[in-house]
């Protein structure tokens, strides 16, 4: 349901060309195509293959630098997503809820540093004290939410604050309040029953007087209150390229913590009213914008309902959102004044990575990569193994015209030539840049996030060792076939058309190459599988990823 990652670990988390040229000089809805911005281009190239979309916005100093969709709102009706249309914003929702309690501090109504039972008396008293900044701030130690099972017996209900709140409350804390950092939803599902005791009103009616209104938001509302509109994408999930619509959600649910609707353009007239002070003070807005320090010293990636980051050295503040059939991101620069917003409607293709490259291609720090097969004479340089500190190991090598990476533990990864020396990875802001000696010979390479250098490998040989596949008859595949435990994960072996296919319970499938008999590998991923038998039959698989291995049991044919 709602954004359960912590948001240092959001992954750093794709579309039929809709917008681009096809053969015959249209695009697949028809439409005369023309010359793409590069925004549209990266756009298109992060979202090639899905048929669910995006929409997003560039706007850089007030001129705005691209606003586009790529894909389709409703694949049913192969209906063009345009960035008039709506959206489910999952936890965008926090920075309007920790808005409206920093309004409510400034009218005098709340004090941040009050204990929650100042305004919820009839929350149990803990053994440890949890005031607001602390449910701002994702520090309060309640304990965090884990999946709709917890809350799977309100969605056919009239859902209230409280009848959320009596699903978390008389758990034990996790920690002592204002000491860690753990993202947490209840957090703001009791920060929006705060706003409704103080104010008088619902959470949706003071947004919409206190906000909406005076923002000139009129895309944006709670929940399902103006559901099912023709502005509003509909939500999707995917599975092995199987496109379905995304299941029912009481949006009363995620309430607070992620129950808002909106739009790329919505989105960026909060942001100017909030850079504008129209909504909170100067100084209340940097204090949402700023890093809070937790008790031990230490300080979060977090504000007060804001994310907090860095790019190329610039400071960013943004919230990214997960909710069922939508994936969002909004992000602001304030050094370049420049925001890019980001909305989805399939829960396949997460946004962030986009709305980082969209941004980082504005401030001129990442080059529009072009997605074609190169000369290998002009490859050959970057081939070789590579060896990082410890045991982790880098090796690069081509295939007809691509440059791939490949590092221990990971799956091969194609690579994108930026500039001279430099290769991008599709996702996100993550580059390789091969260095060179006097002579002009590749002898290292480093692994570059966002302009930072995070390591370094000296290059090791000039080849690659391929591992070289036997062909294994049919009736031999066949006895792999089944589904094993292996404690963390099952893993699912299939045969398909005589080939053999692995696949990890959630993850996508990946085709197995036999190099002896009870000796399988993969080349999309540096793992390999050891086969056990008993009585000529397979018992067990022991599979090495990396330097990691897992063990486990044919647990069904």
């Amino acid at each position: 349901m709602l954004d359960t990652l912590s948001s240092k670990n959001r992954y750093l988390l794709g579309l039929v060309l809709f917008m681009m040229t096809a053969v015959n000089g249209t695009d697949l809805f028809g439409q005369t195509a023309q010359m793409e911005s590069p925004y549209q281009t990266i756009l298109s190239q992060e979202f090639d293959g899905f048929e669910s979309g995006a929409a997003a916005l560039v706007v850089k100093q007030g001129e705005t630098l691209f606003r586009g969709g790529v894909g389709a709102a409703d694949i049913d009706l192969k209906q063009p997503i345009t960035p008039a249309h709506s959206f489910r914003i999952g936890s965008i929702t926090k920075t309007f809820t920790a808005i409206a309690i920093l309004q409510l501090a400034e009218q005098g109504k709340l004090n941040i540093s009050d204990p929650i039972q100042v305004y919820l008396p009839n929350y149990p008293n803990n053994e440890k004290e949890i005031n607001i900044e602390h449910l701002l701030t994702h520090t309060s130690g309640i304990k965090p939410y884990t999946g709709m099972a917890e809350v799977a017996h309100l969605q056919n209900t009239t859902v209230t604050p409280a009848k959320i709140i009596d699903v978390f409350e008389d758990a034990p804390l996790e920690f002592t309040p204002g000491e860690r950092y753990q993202y947490n939803n209840y957090g703001y599902i009791l920060l929006g029953a705060i706003i409704e005791q103080v104010s008088g009103m619902s959470y949706e009616a003071y947004l919409e007087k206190e906000i909406f209104e005076p923002v000139g938001m009129n895309d944006t509302h709670y929940g399902d209150a103006k559901e099912a509109t023709a502005k509003q994408a509909k939500g999707y999930e995917q599975n092995n390229g199987d496109y379905k619509k995304a299941p029912y959600l009481n949006m009363a649910i995620p309430y607070a913590a992620g129950g808002l609707v909106s739009t790329v353009d919505d989105l960026y007239k909060w942001m100017e009213a909030l850079k504008g002070n129209k909504v909170i003070s100067e100084s209340g807005l940097q204090k949402a914008f700023s890093s809070f320090q937790l008790e031990p010293g230490a300080f979060t990636p977090y504000g007060y309902g804001w994310q907090l980051a860095e790019l190329y050295g610039r400071q960013v503040v943004g919230h990214d959102g997960v909710i069922q059939g939508f994936l969002s991101n909004m992000i602001y620069l304030p050094e370049e004044d420049l925001f890019v917003a980001v909305l989805s409607n399939c829960t396949c293709k997460n946004p962030v990575g986009l709305a980082n490259k969209l941004a980082a291609f504005a401030i001129g720090e990442y080059p529009l990569v072009t997605k074609e097969a190169l000369d290998p004479n002009t490859l050959d340089p970057y081939v070789g193994q590579y060896q990082y500190e410890g045991k982790r190991k880098h090796e690069i090598f081509h295939e007809k015209g691509q440059l791939y990476s490949l590092t221990t533990g990971d799956r091969r990864r194609m690579l994108y030539r930026g500039a001279t020396d430099q290769f991008f990875f599709e996702e996100g802001l993550i580059s390789i840049e091969f260095m060179r000696n006097g002579a002009g010979e590749v002898v290292g390479l480093k692994r570059v996030e966002a302009g930072k250098v995070v390591a370094e490998a000296a290059k090791q040989s000039n080849t690659v060792a391929q591992k070289e596949a036997i062909q294994l008859k049919a009736k031999e595949l066949q006895k792999y076939v089944g589904k094993y435990d292996l404690g963390p994960f099952h893993l699912f072996i299939t045969l398909e058309e005589d080939k053999l296919f692995g696949q990890p319970e959630g993850q996508s499938k990946e085709q197995l190459f036999a190099k002896a008999k009870d000796h399988l590998f993969l080349k999309a991923v540096d793992a390999e599988m050891e086969f056990f038998r008993k009585d000529g039959q397979v018992q067990a698989v022991k599979v090495t990823i990396g330097n990691n291995s897992f063990q486990g049991k044919l647990v069904q044919d």
